[in-house]
């Protein structure tokens, strides 16, 4: 009984070792300041999304070239589902900003 629970345990240790895993966003997602931020840690914050709408763009170019270039469907299909993921996270986390920030009077 041992014998097969760690043979089955080695057996999905191994297939997940060797499972291609899809590829990963590096982007990081800014943290959006609180209202009283002084100019200083807001101007780092604008900063932050440029440098991260930056990484979204080259990791979805990137992806999406791999897709192209790839032969392999499940590899082309694995690298548009990456670029697609990045994109809708990017959405999401915009959506996110917009919502939150002040909005100006007319």
């Amino acid at each position: 009984m041992k014998f097969k629970l760690i043979a089955s345990l080695a057996l999905v240790f191994c297939a997940h070792a060797f499972a291609e895993d899809a590829p990963k966003n590096p982007c990081e997602q800014p943290t959006q300041p609180n209202r009283q931020a002084s100019e200083m840690v807001v101007k780092a914050f604008n900063k932050h999304v440029t440098a991260y709408q930056a990484c979204i763009k080259k990791f979805v170019d990137e992806q999406r070239a791999l897709s192209h270039a790839s032969t392999d469907p499940a590899k082309a299909k694995q690298a548009n589902d990456a670029a697609e993921a990045a994109i809708a996270e990017h959405n999401a986390l915009m959506e996110k900003l917009k919502a939150s920030s002040p909005q100006e009077e007319e």
